[in-house]
């Protein structure tokens, strides 16, 4: 994603620093990174009012590239793949699983589905692909069948990506009118705090 700002806080930067040898870089750079910080944590806060998950799995999902002195560029990139039903407040049933994906959506329940094992140090939501080498069928005793080779394979159910909202215009555009702003107050504290550290 990228961030509109106005030039003309560059250029006064960099007049305020003018003679002081890497300051503008520096200034710069520093200001970039915290707007990046709160932006993620902007983006990240839209996106949950929409999906039933914690801030922590989103963050997971979302990458700060930061700036540097000779790079003065940085991005907020969504690297998400699908997120497992275990991070959309699953519950195991007799009857199977429950989620809810969408806070404005009711719970649905998973019929057959089972939460067990660990998938990258967490349980996961499952089901089997077959029983009997045919579709699952309503009423089978699962459980109770061996597990070679009735019982595998088995499936992980995932839901949508963060990446399926981050871009969505209902989400971003509360987060893009915000960034400027933070970068604006970014660079006047940076360099108020260069200059005052000389």
């Amino acid at each position: 994603m990228k961030v509109s700002v106005d030039t003309r806080q560059f250029s006064e930067v960099k007049a305020a620093l003018l003679g002081i040898k890497g300051g503008y870089e520096r200034v710069v750079s520093r200001a970039m990174n915290k707007t990046l910080s709160g932006v993620k944590t902007d983006a990240s806060a839209e996106i949950r009012k929409e999906l039933n998950v914690k801030a922590a799995i989103v963050a997971k999902e979302l990458s700060v590239r930061t700036s540097t002195y000779k790079y003065l560029n940085g991005h907020l990139v969504d690297v998400s793949r699908p997120l497992g039903l275990i991070h959309f407040g699953a519950r195991a049933t007799q009857k199977g699983v429950s989620v809810q994906v969408r806070k404005a959506s009711s719970r649905v329940l998973l019929k057959h589905a089972f939460i067990h094992g660990k998938y990258k140090g967490a349980e996961q939501v499952y089901w089997r692909k077959t029983v009997f080498g045919l579709p699952r069928k309503p009423g089978m005793a699962y459980g109770a069948l061996p597990k070679k080779p009735y019982r595998l394979p088995i499936e992980k159910l995932t839901g949508p990506r963060v990446a399926d909202f981050f871009s969505k215009d209902a989400v971003m555009n509360p987060v893009m009118g915000k960034a400027g702003d933070r970068l604006g107050k970014n660079l006047a504290h940076e360099t108020e705090f260069l200059l005052g550290s000389l």
